[in-house]
């Protein structure tokens, strides 16, 4: 009896642990596009919000709002744009305040992406790495990329805030780590943000070159169920689970071939995506800050659902012109399936935060929005729905394994 009695007691203190971590008594301050607030309010996405304040800026308008509706903010915005994101969140007023006095410096974020990103690539480059990219695609196995997929989607959520959430990414810095502890070049850490537990993991192969440029290569790791809010069940198979096993695959295929890279080699599973890219977006600031010279990036967001129409589609906004040539290129000499442009119109993925820092990036997507994963953020993504299979997922580590090599090439 009285071991019963410690045990509720236990069980009920672990409770109270989880439902204190999953929603914090913080109000987050929340940023919109003024076109992306037009259509909310339009669809009356804000009648059951308690909004605290609200204000029009030259950058769009801001309103302030508990942490605990950011779930319910992601799902209508979700909703009604059909897309993830479109808005920005802010822990602090004076991050906010920041952000809004560097968008009026730079009067608008068209002339702001035009100063900084320029068009830094080629509009085609000589293709010299057939025989080595096809080498690669011969070793991919998508029962490593199938396992790590299953693993992430057991997890009950993978919400930011979330005990399951920051176990997760605990777990996957853990196994690339594992992975490539042979590597002396390889550096690995979990990056602490600010004003939340979960981690983004950095991994880097690191160039023997001085003053080397770098690729990055990214996808977030958080999942989200906007439906049943944070204590809902969010297995997020293909948002974003199959997105970090690419990542790992791409990992493991470097340790594999014991491959020497020109450039620094990064990959990053970012924090905190679906509620306002927050991981993202605090450490391209940071690399701004200590002008790290990322010469290319690559976004990798949902890639294991197969549209009717198209097997990818390149996001022409917030990112890089030519970087977007070079991949369709790319896509053309070593994918071979039929791809086209899409347009988000608002920063829908961490592609964003790069995009805004002025580095190139690209976000390639498994189809287009209208014929988009109907599951995303739901109870519903679950790795059945690919058949339990990663097939259309490697293409895409395929276009990453091209870029890769043929940007790394000598």
């Amino acid at each position: 009896m009285k071991n019963k009695l410690i045990t509720t007691k236990i069980a009920g203190l672990i409770g109270i642990i989880l439902s204190s971590s999953l929603i914090a008594a913080k109000d987050v301050h929340i940023l919109f596009e003024r076109e992306i607030y037009k259509k909310l309010k339009e669809a009356d996405s804000f009648g059951d919000f308690n909004i605290k304040k609200k204000k029009v800026n030259p950058s769009g308008v801001s309103i302030v709002i508990s942490e605990e509706s950011l779930t319910k903010l992601a799902g209508k915005t979700h909703t009604v744009l059909e897309r993830c994101g479109g808005f920005r969140t802010f822990y602090t007023e004076k991050e906010h305040n920041e952000y809004i006095d560097e968008y009026q410096t730079k009067k608008t974020l068209s002339s702001l992406f035009k100063k900084k990103v320029g068009l830094p690539f080629n509009k085609t480059i000589a293709l010299k790495e057939q025989d080595r990219v096809y080498s690669w695609f011969d070793q991919i196995e998508r029962p490593r990329m199938n396992k790590m997929i299953t693993h992430l989607s057991n997890y009950s959520t993978r919400y930011y805030t979330s005990p399951e959430g920051i176990e997760a990414m605990n777990w996957i810095h853990d196994q690339w780590q594992e992975m490539t502890k042979g590597r002396s070049d390889v550096t690995i850490k979990k990056y602490k943000h600010s004003n939340f537990e979960q981690p983004s993991i950095i991994l880097t192969f690191k160039s023997s070159m001085e003053n080397a440029e770098t690729l990055v290569f990214g996808g977030h790791g958080d999942s989200i169920n906007t439906d049943d809010g944070p204590h809902g069940i969010a297995p997020g198979a293909d948002d974003n689970a199959a997105g970090v096993a690419l990542l790992t695959e791409m990992i493991q295929l470097m340790v594999n071939n014991s491959y020497q890279p020109t450039k620094n080699i990064t990959f990053m599973v970012y924090a905190a995506e679906e509620v306002g890219i927050l991981g993202s977006y605090e450490i391209t600031k940071e690399y701004r800050k200590q002008n790290i010279n990322v010469v290319g990036a690559m976004q990798f967001d949902g890639v294991n659902y197969q549209g009717p129409s198209f097997d990818m589609a390149l996001i022409a906004d917030l990112t890089n012109q030519a970087q977007n040539e070079l991949l369709g290129e790319l896509i053309d000499e070593y994918i071979q399936v039929p791809w086209t442009y899409q347009r988000c119109n608002y920063a829908c993925s961490d592609h964003a935060a790069w995009n805004y820092e002025g580095y190139p990036v690209s976000y390639p997507v498994e189809t287009t929005a209208d014929e988009q994963n109907p599951h995303f953020h739901t109870s519903r993504d679950t790795f059945d729905k690919s058949n339990f299979d990663t097939l259309h997922a490697e293409k895409f580590l395929k276009l990453g394994l091209a870029y890769l090599l043929e940007k790394d090439s000598k």
